[in-house]
């Protein structure tokens, strides 16, 4: 018999990254990639390391129907800049689309070609741009309400784990958007690619949105978390999401041997930003499934009909995942310290911006519409955690064989020989890639800032005091203290305002001290070595700090890496031999470790000062660059505020560029035995002793809230930064993979900084960056107590505004929006993005359920709460609002969202 070939179009062993790369580096233009059949699964598995090749030669007897799925992996920048990736989506890419939508509008219905694309470049296709036309929208708007083309749910891929829960709601309403617009149901399917794992808050919010159906496919190099081909995900909540991960990026023309259900879903992927595939190459796929399946159905459809069709099998059998899967790419957005501090801050000031543009409707304040730059502010931020952040090594270099293990390019160098390459701007195309993705991040925050700015002043303006003021808004539900120019601030209340007299910093210099004390802690710190010595509690008389660590309390540490380490990683990592693999997912040409071997180093000798702002006592201690150490300066400053139950910590490095494999920690080393780890991840908590899957990251996570770490008796400590996304347990986490590993030394440390790999992110970093951390103590965990509540604290600060001026009518104090409780947090009070009037929008963090009373705000006369998805979709009877107060019945770490009449 004839052999055939079959069309997966993405590469199932090689990742389209590399794919790209490899043409570029021959300077071959991309074209269509026919790959031969007998394709393997490269995905790891525990009992075959080699992958599981897919059948070509087993009849499927069971085999009923194959659904194809066509789609483009999508990524802004890493073929291109971001901004000629969006503009060649709205060219060529879908007057190609268009021709092949015209060419087989004749076939018969089920046949006809449909094009996938993610929600979001979906909407830039659409909108109106210089160069765009009316007749070209109108096309492409029939194509989409005929279902040729068609938007899964998600925007593109994603790092699922650092977006906010509600950023990541607003991320699913570009193709509802589209959907609603035109006339369409909301895709119940959602696709993302290349990143190898994800939090499992996505089985939750997807779940909780309408969506039964995951499809996620992993780029040809990396190890892929160990799990089923085919399995039933289960968010923090309960939601079973149906998920299936194919090794490659997309999963094959035929099913693996081992598929026993009626329907399979050939998920034909082409490489990063390709265009759709040829008109012929449509009815080549058909052709093929019908020479070796006669007798199987096939359609051309999309993910949602793949998902409506095997949910009618019966799926008992089918494997579920209850674990989460940190991803091992998540190291990426410390390359970029000051973007991923903005993006961190910009969310808590677009939920101000909106609550407060609410509670000037509930107390009949005129204020100016906001809701675009809201909408503008969210996008950008989303935009931020899109998975490329950069150009390809490709785009300087040429890729060679690799060499002990370490890849190789032609020319790429470091030290003095890169700096000299910095001059003739061979990179300035490279680095105009990171600028250009860190401008979302400043985008975002300059949309909202002003809004925020307009509504402070305007509350402040608004309350009933004479003369000089200050306003001190709390965007938590629950009544908080805070600190204002070095002053506490005692109960603000629940997502509300205090006014204060006004009052500017006062700071006095008291020389040079050791200590720092309050009625809670006591201090001792090491100048010379920059580290805290010592914190006792008072109250049990516990010492927090371990002082026998390698590393000191609070200490700056700097690594150096060597080909040693990287050899190793990517050995241990890194799932084919082609060279690519490790040049982009290590470091190319790096000497040997004999003559640069690695280091870790931290600065000494650091000058103090002690100062007192209002009833905020401070140690500041500063290292000047020290020639055999640390070349560039680092500052610590400790602060007590008054009699508050915690320690702030802020670190600044103020660090120049090196392409050399580098990363920057803080050391926080603290004294417990036998520790238990709880990590407080968006949505969720985590216990990275028992909840992670094989093949996802044990190293590094992203720290959604904050850490905590206790014994067996619940005695700890909490930790949270609002500017440090990144932390390891036990050992720094950088350049570091294996299956097995669970912290057991009482160590966290936060990545500050680093340039892990060579690809999608930055490739050096510099810039002086300052990031804040929180410390608190407590005698028995308790999860919405000693975790959630003052992780929020930290990561939610007040919003404050000062202004001179006659009195208002607003009274000097007053509540928002309540929680009856603390540690549920309300994540939107303002206009619905998906349709009329106003959204609330609560999610539960501690792991608890119970029945939840709401309380709103005085003057805003809502009577009804109509339980919506978290796309806005009705799925529940109204619920009557009595005295302000809704009750309802909140499950653990779910969402509730309301439209309120």
């Amino acid at each position: 018999m004839k052999r055939v070939t079959i069309i997966t179009i993405a590469l199932l062993s090689l990742s389209s990254h590399i794919f790209a790369s490899l043409i570029a580096a021959k300077s071959v233009p991309v074209t269509n990639k026919i790959i031969a059949k007998n394709e393997k699964n490269p995905r790891l598995n525990a009992e075959n390391k080699k992958g599981k090749p897919y059948s070509d030669n087993l009849q499927k007897t069971n085999l009923e129907e194959i659904i194809i799925v066509y789609k483009s992996h999508f990524d802004i920048g890493y073929t291109h800049l971001a901004s000629e990736t969006v503009r060649g989506y709205q060219t060529t890419t879908i007057d190609k689309a268009l021709v092949v939508v015209d060419k087989n509008k004749n076939l018969p219905s089920e046949q006809q070609f449909v094009w996938t694309i993610p929600g979001w470049p979906m909407k830039k296709i659409l909108e109106d741009w210089d160069g765009q036309t009316p007749e070209r929208q109108n096309r492409i708007r029939q194509a989409f309400k005929d279902g040729r083309f068609a938007a899964h749910a998600l925007p593109f891929t994603i790092q699922t784990e650092l977006l906010e829960p509600e950023a990541l709601v607003r991320s699913l309403g570009f193709a509802s958007k589209l959907a609603r617009d035109a006339g369409r149901p909301l895709p119940t399917g959602a696709k993302m690619t290349d990143v190898p794992s994800h939090s499992k808050i996505l089985p939750t919010l997807l779940k909780n949105a309408g969506v039964n159906f995951l499809h996620l496919g992993c780029n040809g190099a990396s190890t892929a978390p160990r799990v089923p081909d085919l399995f039933w995900w289960e968010g923090p909540d309960g939601s079973k999401l149906l998920t299936m991960y194919s090794g490659g990026y997309g999963s094959g023309l035929f099913p693996p041997e081992n598929w026993n259900h009626k329907v399979w879903l050939a998920m034909l992927m082409r490489g990063d930003n390709e265009g759709p595939p040829e008109p012929d190459e449509v009815k080549k796929s058909i052709d093929q499934i019908h020479e070796k399946f006669p007798d199987v159905s096939i359609r051309i459809g999309t993910l949602g009909d793949f998902g409506e069709s095997i949910l009618k099998e019966d799926l008992s059998a089918v494997p579920i995942v209850r674990e989460d899967m940190p991803d091992t790419w998540i190291h990426g957005p410390m390359c970029d310290p000051e973007g991923v501090r903005i993006s961190m801050e910009t969310v808590p000031q677009i939920y101000s911006t909106a609550a407060l543009g609410t509670l000037f409707k509930n107390w009949n304040i005129k204020n100016e519409d906001q809701g675009k730059a809201i909408a503008d502010s969210y996008e950008n931020n989303i935009l931020y955690f899109e998975h490329t952040w950069g150009g390809a090594m490709y785009w300087i270099a040429k890729y060679l064989p690799e060499k002990n293990g370490i890849g190789q390019v032609d020319n790429w160098d470091y030290g003095d020989k890169w700096k000299a390459d910095l001059k003739p701007n061979k990179f300035n195309r490279l680095i105009s890639s990171w600028e250009e993705h860190t401008d979302y991040a400043r985008n975002s925050s300059k949309r909202i800032e002003s809004a925020l700015k307009a509504n402070m002043q305007l509350l402040a303006k608004a309350v009933n005091v004479n003369g000089p003021r200050t306003v001190i808004f709390n965007p938590l539900p629950w009544k908080r203290n805070a600190v204002v120019n070095g002053t506490v601030i005692k109960d603000i209340p629940a997502g509300g305002y205090k006014t204060i007299a006004y009052s500017e910093d006062k700071i006095i210099v008291k020389g040079k001290s050791n200590n720092l004390e309050n009625s809670i802690f006591k201090i001792v710190v090491d100048s010379t070595r920059g580290t805290i010595r010592s914190i006792v509690e008072k109250r049990s008389g516990r010492e927090l700090v371990d002082g026998s660590s390698r590393h000191g309390f609070g200490q700056f540490l700097y690594e150096r890496f060597s080909s040693n380490e990287i050899s190793a990683y990517t050995k241990a990592y890194v799932k084919i031999k082609d060279a690519w693999g490790f040049i982009e997912l290590g470091k190319p040409n790096m000497p040997s470790a004999i003559d640069v071997p690695y280091q870790a180093i931290t600065p000494e000798d650091f000058n103090i000062k002690a100062t007192l702002n209002g009833n905020t006592s401070v140690l500041e201690m500063s290292s000047a660059p020290k020639k055999g150490r640390l070349n560039y300066p680092v500052t610590t400053r400790i602060s007590l505020h008054g009699e508050e139950p915690y320690i702030d910590i802020e670190i600044t490095v103020d660090k120049p560029a090196d392409p050399w494999p580098e990363s920057g920690w803080i050391c926080l080393p603290f004294n417990i035995s036998t520790p238990k780890f709880r990590v407080g991840r968006n949505g969720f908590i985590m216990d990275p002793a028992k909840d992670i899957v094989a093949g996802s990251n044990r190293h590094m996570y992203a720290v959604g809230t904050g850490v905590a770490v206790f014994n067996s008796q619940g005695n700890g400590i909490g930790v949270s930064s609002p500017d440090a996304p990144l932390a390891s347990l036990g050992e720094p986490g950088c350049w570091r993979f294996d299956y097995e590993y669970v912290p057991t030394k009482p160590i966290v440390y936060f990545n500050l900084f680093n340039n892990q790999w060579s690809t999608n992110y930055r490739f050096w970093n510099e810039g002086k960056w300052t990031y804040r951390f929180r410390i608190w103590s407590y005698e028995k965990y308790d999860a919405a107590q000693n975790l959630i509540t003052p992780s929020f604290e930290t990561k939610y600060p007040v919003e404050i505004a000062t202004v001179d001026g006659t009195a208002g009518m607003l009274p000097k104090e007053q509540s928002g929006v309540i929680v009856s409780h603390p540690g549920v947090n309300v994540t939107a009070y303002g206009q619905n993005p998906d349709g009329e009037g106003i959204i609330l929008r609560l999610w539960e963090q501690t792991g608890k359920s119970s029945n939840l009373t709401v309380t709103l705000p005085v003057g805003s006369k809502y009577e009804t709460a109509i339980p919506v998805n978290l796309r806005g979709e009705k799925v529940g009877e109204p619920l009557k609002i009595t005295n302000d107060k809704l009750p309802f019945f909140l499950k653990s770490y779910a969402p509730a969202s309301f439209i309120l009449k």
